[in-house]
């Protein structure tokens, strides 16, 4: 009697197991990316022409003649290519604060 107990203990809990691994796989969540999507600067600076309404820019090299134009440039200048640090940032936001300030 024991074993029959036993064995139809094991046997339960291996079909539960199985079970449980043959059902499809519902809200799985993937892990977040480890590192954050880069963002080039010239994808950024025709965004930054748009929001300070400085007119609409038709490439990156436009976009970024007109930031300049308008003394906003990191200390550097726009290297299209490159992606967006948060040093550059930094940079950007002063700049636009100095080009306020200046009435530009």
């Amino acid at each position: 009697m024991k074993k029959l107990i036993a064995t139809s203990a094991i046997v339960f809990l291996l079909s539960i197991l199985v079970i449980s691994y043959a059902q499809p796989e519902q809200n799985v969540q993937k892990a977040p990316p480890v590192s954050q999507p880069l963002v080039r600067q010239g994808n950024f600076a025709i965004k930054l022409v748009e929001v300070l309404k400085l007119g609409t820019a038709k490439n990156e090299t436009e976009a970024e003649n007109m930031l300049a134009a308008a003394g906003i440039a990191p200390r550097n200048g726009w290297i299209a290519d490159y992606p967006l640090t948060p040093d550059i940032i930094g940079e950007l936001r002063s700049a636009i604060g100095v080009a306020l300030d200046s009435g530009k």
